[in-house]
């Protein structure tokens, strides 16, 4: 049903107060993974700049809010738009795999991105591509690459049987 771009799927490690320390980041194009990083350190805010360059079909995150309220206390205003965007250009619609699994699946207790991954996500089919992906000892939750490939995960499973852009902010 969703008709796959240019994806980003992203993860920050961090908070409000002590600014944001890691971020990790994969891109899809047309469904399958073309870029995946992991950056910490001084480096962050550059990454974050160089993808509001790039034009996304939209962005993707679990609790979205989080890394919308990080991403407009560091980058407040675009230039040239009043909108608080990833990118410059045309408003970047979000998706939150929070709101997505709470609607499709209301009997759930939890809806952290551990929880929803252990249900939904095959441990070895994470396992694998985590291995592929992630740096070795960085493929457990908290790591911001391995938090963003669980977010993929959960969207990509859905991809032929709901329609993902109803879910789009």
């Amino acid at each position: 049903m969703l008709s796959y771009q240019k994806c980003l799927y992203i993860d920050f490690e961090g908070s409000l107060k002590n600014g944001i320390r890691e971020v990790g980041y994969i891109i899809s194009i047309n469904g399958i993974i073309d870029t995946s990083r992991q950056i910490s350190g001084e480096n962050t805010l550059e990454v974050i700049r160089d993808l509001q360059s790039e034009d996304f079909d939209y962005c993707a995150a679990h609790n979205y809010k989080t890394e919308q309220n990080l991403i407009k206390k560091y980058f407040p205003y675009q230039q040239n738009t009043q909108s608080r965007a990833l990118k410059s250009g045309p408003v970047t619609r979000w998706l939150d795999t929070v709101k997505v699994y709470r609607s499709l699946y209301p009997q759930i207790e939890k809806y952290d991105l551990r929880t929803l991954t252990e249900i939904f996500i095959e441990k070895e089919t994470l396992k694998e591509i985590s291995g592929t992906v992630c740096e070795k000892g960085k493929n457990k939750f908290h790591n911001s690459l391995f938090d963003s490939l669980c977010v993929y995960l959960l969207v990509d499973r859905l991809k032929f049987s709901v329609n993902i852009k109803s879910f789009l902010q």
